[in-house]
């Protein structure tokens, strides 16, 4: 079960229940995400190893649902859900 297809462009688009499922995580809890701590919830969800946190959160950034902070390891930015990201999750729920 793939959860990124590619669309035409060349570019990547996700599946709408990874989008949910990693916005529940996020507005869950405070803590600071970054895609081994995502990988890691979605993975107690049964959905871990078989998509790339990074590349998914790129994509939720890039549609305003959440933000992309650096942090001191720049491999491991940390990720926050909007209130354009909650709005979205509520619309769904």
């Amino acid at each position: 079960m793939g959860f990124l297809k590619l669309r035409s462009t060349g570019r990547a688009t996700m599946s709408e229940d990874i989008k949910i499922a990693i916005l529940k995580s996020l507005s869950a809890s405070e803590k600071n995400w970054n895609w081994y701590t995502l990988d890691c919830a979605l993975s107690a969800q049964g959905r871990g190893g078989q998509c790339n946190v990074a590349q998914i959160a790129t994509l939720l950034s890039e549609q305003g649902l959440i933000t992309i902070s650096p942090n001191e390891n720049p491999a491991m930015p940390t990720y926050a859900i909007t209130e354009n990201g909650r709005r979205w999750l509520e619309s769904r729920g």
